[in-house]
């Protein structure tokens, strides 16, 4: 186990500040188990404020007779991911630890909102192709089928109008959608990427599953480090237990996690790793062999949830504008002709009478 000192930490906060500079992203806050990324807190600048904020406080700070990680998580409270990147550091010694726990949860995020962008590319074609679609309509077709209404003396119908309207508009409207999608697409990269949109079907899984595999490779690697399997499924259970509650609907503290520390199973722990530790704990396979496998499992689920709604949106957007489009068409085009010709070949109404 290291012993965390003023000195280690600025190192440590040293090479994180080079990272940063290599616009390689950390999280200092947010955690893959969170509901909403902490995108103002864990953007680059923010992070490399922070790092000088912790340096500042160590260096005007006297005697620390606490573990640093302690010092640390009592100054800087909300920085929940840094804390554990200690923890894991001050227990297994291994900085590459370390980085991969500041580095997981938006390296997960990144991969789900890249997924999220490449699905949006269709409905975004399909989107501009509508539009296209509707201003040729409006600028080639409707003059003709109005000179047609005019001719006969008819009030145009809905269609008509609505064909009209958009001719009249056709400037605004041409301008604005553009604007619009430059819009969307500048927020996207400023902040839509910076969300976690664990709400979509499928994302939420999605991070779950990366969780439990990253928990059962973290504690692998814990103890590859030379930390004991008891300490190391400890600081692996941080990783989902945070905000999970008990039996009792009570919400998990590290008071009651120390209270579990000795069982043989954490009920808290994903179902396969606990079942790693119990057929450990029984004489059958040691974990070493069995969390690579279940790591490796709960990686392919990952994939599939977040390929699933990726399948699934572009399916949903092109049904949607693709109903739009021929509604659209329907209503201004096909519509008032069909209206016309029934209009000219009817006898009753003095356009098909003889």
């Amino acid at each position: 186990m290291l012993h965390l000192t003023k000195e280690t930490l600025l190192s440590l906060n040293q090479l994180l500040s080079h990272l940063l500079s290599a616009q390689v992203p950390l999280s200092i806050g947010e955690t893959i188990h969170s509901s909403r990324a902490f995108a103002s807190q864990d953007s680059l600048g923010a992070t490399q404020r922070f790092l000088l904020q912790v340096n500042d406080v160590l260096e005007t700070a006297g005697p620390i007779n606490e573990p640093m990680e302690s010092y640390v998580a009592k100054q800087f409270p909300k920085a929940v991911n840094y804390q554990h990147a200690l923890k894991i550091y001050a227990n297994s010694g291994s900085i590459s630890l370390a980085l991969e726990q500041l580095r997981i949860p938006t390296r997960t995020r990144s991969h789900a909102t890249g997924n999220l962008g490449k699905a949006l590319v269709y409905p975004t074609i399909v989107s501009i192709l509508v539009a296209i679609g509707f201003a040729i309509v409006c600028v080639f077709t409707t003059p003709t089928i109005t000179s047609l209404y005019e001719q006969a003396q008819e009030h145009p119908p809905a269609g008509v109008q609505f064909l009209e309207l958009g001719r009249n508009f056709l400037n605004q409207w041409l301008t604005l959608f553009p604007l619009i999608l430059c819009g969307i697409w500048i927020w996207w990269i400023k902040k839509g990427k910076q969300y976690a949109w664990r709400w979509i079907p499928g994302n939420d899984a999605y991070y779950k599953a990366t969780l439990k595999a990253y928990t059962a490779q973290l504690i692998t690697r814990l103890m590859d480090s030379g930390c004991e399997q008891e300490n190391a499924i400890h600081l692996a259970s941080k990783q989902t237990v945070i905000t999970e509650p008990n039996k009792n609907g009570q919400k998990v503290t590290e008071s009651s996690l120390l209270e579990r520390r000795h069982q043989t199973a954490s009920p808290t722990m994903p179902p396969l790793i606990n079942w790693a530790i119990q057929n450990s704990e029984e004489g059958g396979q040691p974990i070493s062999e069995t969390l690579p496998m279940i790591s490796e499992v709960y990686a392919n689920t990952a994939k599939r949830e977040s390929q699933s709604w990726q399948t699934v949106l572009p399916m949903i957007a092109g049904v949607t504008f693709g109903g739009i489009l021929i509604f659209a068409y329907g209503f201004s085009l096909f519509i008032p002709i069909i209206e016309m010709l029934y209009d000219l070949s009817n006898p009753n109404n003095g356009l098909g009478g003889t």
